[in-house]
């Protein structure tokens, strides 16, 4: 154990010892040179929880063109100004005037993935489809899920390259787009495909784009693709965290969701563990049926469904989730009374509309989940560190008392001191007239 531990303390110091510190003087001396850079503070818990990451960023891309760096924010202050810093953490990709804000899960694959896409063609021209260690993936427990990449085959001209190239350029943040050969794509397609042609690959498979009718016009074609590629950019079953699931919203399907509460460590208890692999057994082994209408996959941070369904939800649960609308349905009854045959049957129900929906994006409904959110946001606050939470809170309110008192009371205060000043008067001038009454009577 203690030789385990000197070897995994070497490991994080030799990857970290990657990392540039950086200074103002970067602004003068950066020149074309390409950076991947984390904008920190000394303070910021999340920002230490990124330090190991961070470093392990630096040993993935170390021997490219692209160095890693970062920079106190709260030091260097000008560095911060000129990148149009407002949190922390915050990353992002420069080379020369080029800038690209990272908004995803902070984790070393997804920030090494986004980096290679972003310093890169838009489009790579290639001949197989390359081995990609760090494509995002969606961790079932037992496999790892492979996330959409498209490739485009045929003359590069006309409609369906130009729709192509656009989408290329508005998704390499999240997804490797390439261009390829029409010999080479058929050998993966198959020879009867006629070219132009864009397909997919995923979850060891490649799918084909359908396409629309030959009497399409551009602004078809345009829709169509859009939607298709949104359909496909992730695996069929897949992990929804924070940095993904407004990307996931975007994809037009209904999500189905497995909610349970994971570890640190990443670990599920045993009766989450098998409801969770229910749901990917229902997803394969129905796929034909449900792949157009669902994006299956769960979640191990309870609040986000928790939010969408404005409760605190037991775990596990299954909710899913109208993207468009933002109703969401939940099966009757407990988890553990659900089995294979009874999911199938709920979402059937769903796709056929006879399913009761739940929520909304009305106002009203807007109103309640923000006061939800806030409410159980408050909650998991003082659970989590009652003494923080009261400082936060009550000192505020606090001054705040102090304030409306000094302000509502200043005037009766002042009206007492008039009184008191008026009485002190009184009494000496009836000392004065007692006095000289007393003096008269002498005389």
């Amino acid at each position: 154990p203690l030789l385990l531990l000197l070897l995994v303390t070497c490991s994080v110091w030799s990857a970290s010892n990657k990392v540039v510190e950086l200074s103002d003087r970067f602004l003068e001396l950066r020149g074309d040179s390409t950076w991947l850079i984390l904008f920190y503070a000394p303070w910021c818990g999340h920002c230490r929880k990124l330090e190991p990451v961070w470093g392990h960023v630096a040993q993935a891309l170390y021997g490219t063109q692209i160095r890693v760096g970062k920079v106190d924010a709260t030091r260097f202050t000008a560095l911060a100004s000129e990148f149009s810093v407002k949190a922390f953490p915050t990353i992002m990709f420069v080379r020369g005037s080029e800038r690209h804000l990272y908004t995803s899960d902070r984790t070393t694959a997804d920030i090494v993935g986004f980096t290679r896409r972003v310093a890169g063609p838009v489009m790579p021209h290639v001949d197989v489809i390359p081995h990609l260690p760090y494509m995002p993936t969606a961790t079932t427990g037992k496999e790892k899920e492979e996330g959409g990449v498209f490739v485009y085959g045929g003359e590069q001209s006309g409609e369906l390259w130009d729709v192509y190239s656009w989408l290329a350029a508005e998704h390499r943040y999240y997804h490797y787009f390439y261009s390829m050969d029409v010999t080479n794509m058929a050998q993966l397609v198959g020879s009867d495909v006629e070219f132009p042609a864009v397909m997919v690959h995923k979850d060891s498979t490649n799918l084909l784009y359908p396409g629309v009718d030959s009497n399409s016009d551009a602004d078809n074609l345009n829709s169509s693709l859009s939607l298709w590629v949104n359909h496909e950019r992730f695996p069929h079953f897949m992990k929804l965290t924070v940095g993904n699931l407004v990307q996931v919203f975007k994809g037009g399907k209904s999500v189905a969701m497995v909610v349970v509460a994971e570890s640190k460590t990443g670990l599920l208890l045993t009766d989450e563990n098998a409801f969770r692999d229910m749901l990917l057994t229902v997803a394969r082994e129905h796929r034909d049926k449900f792949h157009p209408h669902f994006q299956f996959g769960w979640t191990g941070t309870p609040h986000l469904a928790n939010n969408l369904a404005m409760s605190r939800l037991p775990l596990p649960s299954l909710l899913v989730v109208n993207t468009s609308t933002l109703h969401y349905f939940r099966p009757e009854g407990e988890a553990h009374d659900l089995d294979h045959e009874k999911v199938v049957v709920f979402l059937t129900e769903i796709i056929d509309g006879t399913a009761q929906a739940h929520g909304g994006d009305s106002y009203i409904i807007r109103l309640q989940r923000a006061i939800f959110t806030a409410r159980t946001s408050l909650e998991d606050m003082w659970h989590g560190n009652p003494v923080l939470t009261t400082l936060l809170f009550g000192l505020p309110l606090g001054f705040l008392s102090l304030i409306l008192y000094s302000v509502c009371c200043g005037d009766i205060m002042d009206a007492d001191e008039e009184d008191e000043d008026a009485g002190g008067v009184g009494v000496e001038e009836y000392e004065r007239n007692l006095s000289r009454e007393q003096h008269e009577k002498k005389d």
